[in-house]
C-alpha cells in the first residue's frame, strides 16, 4: 500500500478510494475453516463455501487488491465472532493510514449501509460515497420526510441534468438531480438521483462530502466496479481462490500473497511503461501473462544451459518449434 501511494506521487487534495465488498468461493466438504451455506447474490442461489470481506485501493485510474478477511458465521463456540461490517471496519478501514492532506473516500454498495459504520468512518476523518436503497428515508429541512424513490418520482424530468462520465474507457450518460438531505443518525449528506435512459435504471447515491458535484460522485461510485475486476482477475490469472488449505489464517495469508504479486507486477509495469507507439495500455491480465511467459522462457533456458545444450535465438515459441515440437 505504501509503495503504491509512493509510486503515484500523490499531491495535496488528491483522492484515494478504499472500495469495500465481499466475495464467495465454493468449496466441498466441511474441513476448511469458515465454510458454510451462504446466499450468493450474483448467482441468486445458496452456495457452500467461504465468504471473504475484501477491499481495493484505487487512485488515478489504477488500483491494487488490498485485503481479504474471512467471514465466519456465528456459532456458540465462536467467541470472537464479528459481523462483516465489523470485519470491514476493524481489519480494513481503521488500520489504513494515508498521507496527510490526501482525501480518502470509502466506497461501497447499498448492502453495507449502516449508520454505525458511517459514523465510525467520519470520526476517522474519511468521506463516504455509497448507494442507498430506494426505500431509505431522507429528510429535507427537518420537516419533510420521504422514501428516496417517492422523492424521485415527484421531480419533473426537466430538473434532471445530463451528466456524462468516463467509465473504464467508455462514456456513460446519466440524468442527475442532486439535493442536500438529512439521514437519521448520520446528518446532512448530498443525495444524487441518477437515471439512465438506456436501461431505465435509477440509482440513489450519497456522499458525505457535499461539495462534490454530481459528476464527481457518480464517477467515484462507478469506480466501485474495480473490486469486481480485482476478484475476477486475481482468480483467473493468479489463483486467488485455488487455495488447498484448511486453516483460516493460512488461507488469508495465501490470499495476501496473491494480492502482493498483483501489486509487484503493477509497480514493475509502472517503472517500465509500454512504448509510445499508439498502442493501448496493458491490462493486468496482459501484464501477468507477460510475466508468466518470461518466467517460462527463463526456466527453459536454464534447463537447456544446465544440460549444456545450445539455446536458440528468438522467442519461446520459436525455440520450441526449432526443437521439432508442434505448437
Amino acid at each position: 500500500m505504501d509503495l503504491f501511494i509512493e509510486q503515484l506521487s500523490l499531491k495535496n487534495d488528491d483522492k484515494i478510494l478504499l472500495i469495500i465488498d465481499d466475495t464467495y468461493n465454493e468449496k466441498e466438504g466441511t474441513k476448511t475453516d469458515g465454510v458454510g451455506k451462504f446466499y450468493d447474490h450474483s448467482k441468486e442461489a445458496y452456495i457452500w463455501g467461504n465468504n471473504f470481506v475484501t477491499s481495493v485501493v484505487q487512485s488515478k485510474g489504477l488500483f491494487i487488491p488490498h485485503k481479504a478477511k474471512m467471514y465466519v458465521k456465528y456459532e456458540n463456540e465462536n467467541e470472537n465472532f464479528k459481523t462483516k461490517l465489523e470485519l470491514a471496519y476493524e481489519n480494513i478501514i481503521e488500520p489504513l493510514k494515508v498521507p496527510k492532506n490526501i482525501r480518502l473516500y470509502i466506497v461501497f454498495d447499498s448492502w453495507w449501509f449502516s449508520a454505525d459504520l458511517f459514523n465510525k468512518c467520519l470520526n476517522l476523518g474519511h468521506n463516504i460515497v455509497c448507494q442507498i436503497k430506494s426505500d431509505k428515508k431522507v429528510r429535507i429541512n427537518n420537516i419533510m420526510s420521504y422514501h428516496v424513490k417517492d422523492m424521485a418520482n415527484q421531480i419533473e424530468d426537466k430538473y434532471f441534468i445530463k451528466t456524462t462520465v468516463n467509465v473504464r474507457g467508455k462514456k456513460k450518460t446519466y440524468y442527475t438531480f442532486e439535493k442536500d438531505v438529512i439521514l437519521d443518525k448520520i446528518g446532512e449528506v448530498k443525495l444524487v438521483i441518477s437515471k439512465r435512459k438506456k436501461d431505465g435504471t435509477t440509482k440513489y447515491i450519497i456522499s458525505t462530502n457535499k461539495y462534490l458535484s454530481s459528476k464527481e460522485i457518480i464517477s467515484i461510485y462507478e469506480d466501485r466496479w474495480d473490486i469486481e475486476t480485482a476478484h475476477r482477475e486475481t482468480n483467473q490469472k493468479l489463483g486467488f481462490k485455488d487455495y488447498q488449505l484448511r486453516e483460516k489464517h493460512s488461507i488469508e495469508r495465501f490470499i495476501q500473497l496473491v494480492f502482493s504479486v498483483w501489486t509487484a507486477i503493477l509497480l514493475w509495469e509502472l517503472d517500465n511503461p509500454p512504448s509510445k507507439d499508439g498502442s493501448k495500455s496493458r491490462t493486468m491480465g496482459v501484464m501477468i501473462d507477460r510475466v508468466k511467459m518470461q518466467a517460462a522462457r527463463e526456466t527453459f533456458e536454464y534447463v537447456m544451459t544446465y544440460f549444456n545444450l545450445p539455446v536458440p535465438d528468438g522467442g519461446l515459441l520459436h525455440i520450441l518449434r526449432s526443437l521439432g515440437l508442434k505448437i
